[in-house]
């Protein structure tokens, strides 16, 4: 498979991150190795042949509300997506993941966020798809729709910042958008670009990245609630980011190395270079394999619970096939997930 470099891209994926004014240039910080893009991107590639993956179709109505109207069903994605970010806390160098049970259950990460948000939609207390609401969500209602059973808040990190997001979503909707999403969606007339450049207005999604406004589009248009003619590109957040600097395609700095691997917090410049560089590596990729951007970001976010933070299936010869990477990945497992204060990701 031969190399590409940004200079020789004129990808569909290349151009829509430009047209984004996403910077993919060289940084110090992080680099790219091209002979293990090559080589990751030959598996993906491989992968994509023999399974023949389709997007995620986000149907399970244990977490989102599959049998809605189209308005609702796209206001239900857009709420979650304004706070799905940071579901861990740092203790003493240790990530400890953001964890509730609900109905007996345990939920993690964002997981627990969704089905609080279904759960909170089916007692219908709270109207959550409800603009005006949200525009004035008190502390006391966003804590009662996320605490679990034993009455904890797993989404007490962040806390302050989600319930902004929020605020600044509902208000932004019934200001210009008649309190439905929607309508923001059907204004960009299937232009993904037209529609993150909207979603960059609200805080939510002002990411230089677009992680989350690419998280919402992915989510969108795997639910068939809207056909981009541009594919969305891979949400970069930190499993992404982890599950390439252990591959080996993106190499850190000594600095940030040494900060991944002793789980230090990233200072937010670090922590930009590693995921800008990281959104240039898949835009590489994603021309190499010719797996478009929906596939890989479900490849390698669906690969999280294999890439696990302590004990990645690479460590036990028994289970290490379940990593759709493995043949190709340096398992560079020193390296934890990037850690910054932020509500990106």
């Amino acid at each position: 498979m031969s190399r590409a470099t940004p200079s020789n891209q004129p990808t569909s994926a290349r151009d829509t991150a430009e047209r984004l004014a996403i910077d993919l240039s060289p940084s110090r910080l992080a680099t790219i190795d091209a002979a293990r893009l090559d080589d990751v991107a030959g598996r993906v590639a491989l992968f994509a042949k023999q399974r023949r993956p389709s997007a995620a179709a986000w149907s399970d109505p244990e977490f989102w509300n599959v049998e809605g109207t189209r308005r609702d069903r796209v206001q239900f994605v857009a709420v979650g997506n304004s706070i799905n970010f940071r579901f861990w806390r740092l203790r003493g160098g240790v990530a400890f993941p953001s964890v509730g049970r609900i109905g007996g259950r345990e939920f993690r990460g964002s997981m627990f966020m969704w089905r609080s948000l279904r759960r909170a939609l089916d007692a219908g207390r709270y109207p959550i798809l409800d603009a005006a609401f949200l525009s004035r969500i008190s502390p006391s209602e966003f804590d009662a729709i996320f605490r679990d059973d034993t009455g904890a808040l797993p989404l007490s990190v962040g806390r302050r910042e989600r319930i902004a997001n929020l605020r600044d979503f509902g208000q932004r909707l019934v200001d210009r958008w008649g309190g439905d999403f929607a309508r923001l969606v059907d204004s960009a007339s299937h232009s993904l670009v037209t529609f993150a450049r909207s979603s960059a207005e609200f805080r939510a999604w002002d990411d230089p990245v677009c992680k989350l406004a690419m998280v919402n589009a992915i989510m969108i248009s795997g639910s068939g609630l809207c056909d981009f003619r541009e594919d969305p590109l891979p949400g970069i957040d930190y499993h992404l980011v982890k599950q390439l600097v252990r591959q080996g395609v993106v190499q850190p700095s000594p600095v940030i190395a040494q900060k991944l691997t002793l789980s230090r917090l990233l200072t937010r410049h670090e922590a930009y270079e590693l995921r800008r560089v990281s959104m240039a590596a898949l835009v590489q990729m994603e021309f190499l394999s010719r797996v478009k951007g929906p596939l890989l970001d479900n490849l390698y976010w669906f690969n999280r619970m294999n890439c696990r933070e302590l004990d990645p299936v690479c460590l036990d010869a028994t289970k290490a096939h379940l990593c759709p990477f493995v043949d190709a990945c340096e398992q560079l497992v020193a390296f934890r997930q990037p850690f910054e204060i932020t509500r990106y990701y």
